[in-house]
């Protein structure tokens, strides 16, 4: 079931990198003759992305990165980005793509293309009847 999951969200990657032509974003023709593709991650963020202590980058994101790349028949080389980064980043052509909760916004959609969600979080709070709200 993962590696389907994978496989889908590959795809939908690699069809919002051919269809992407941000101000100076390189071209999925040039991506494919450099040899690799620079993704963008978050170096803190587990499950999704991490630096494990082996000094290896783990997780979610970097799953799909590869996956991505081995498609796409390219070396992923992934780049330690800070989240008020990220956008700069694309627009300014220092990486080709971003994984991991960047938020799609209507300002950001006016600088950078999307694709369809990988993951979705939704946050809940979660109580029992042992913890009562008390009112000031």
């Amino acid at each position: 079931m993962m590696r389907r999951v994978l496989n889908m969200t590959g795809v939908a990657i690699a069809a919002v990198v051919m269809m992407s032509t941000p101000s100076m974003a390189r071209t999925l023709d040039e991506i494919v003759k450099d040899g690799t593709i620079r993704i963008a991650v978050h170096p803190n963020t587990p499950p999704l992305s991490a630096i494990d202590p082996t000094n290896n980058w783990s997780g979610f994101d970097i799953d799909i990165g590869k996956l991505l790349a081995e498609r796409l028949g390219v070396k992923a080389e992934f780049i330690s980005t800070q989240v008020p980064d990220r956008i700069t980043y694309l627009v300014s052509d220092r990486i080709d793509i971003s994984l991991g909760a960047l938020v799609r916004t209507p300002d950001r959609m006016k600088v950078i293309d999307f694709s369809v969600p990988l993951h979705t979080e939704n946050t809940a709070v979660l109580s029992t009847d042992k913890h009562k709200d008390k009112k000031s």
